[in-house]
């Protein structure tokens, strides 16, 4: 591959909402004769724009963006917090007595 095939082609591997599924979903939408809200039809054409070409959910790669892609971490667990909390009230509540 060529030095201007390579930067030419940049914008292409970097971008995350690939065409070909955004148009799959638009048309699938299109095909639908049911009165959908505007509001849950734009989040199911992002949904498909956030897929690879496998299909499968590219937030289980992308791990930046602070918390918002990796929810299943154990610091992040709503049962963990949950958990911390009632410990911390627990040890307060021994210092007390």
């Amino acid at each position: 591959m060529d030095y201007k095939e390579c930067n030419s082609n940049q914008y292409e591997r970097k971008n995350r909402f690939h065409n070909k599924i955004k148009n799959e979903a638009l048309q699938l939408l299109s095909q639908l004769k049911c009165d959908l809200p505007i509001r849950y039809a734009i989040q199911m054409t992002k949904e498909a724009g956030r897929r690879g070409i496998s299909g499968e959910s590219l937030g289980r790669v992308f791990k930046g963006n602070s918390n918002k892609y990796c929810k299943n971490w154990a610091e992040c667990r709503i049962i963990n917090k949950v958990q911390r909390r009632n410990n911390q009230k627990k040890s307060q509540q021994a210092q007390q007595i």
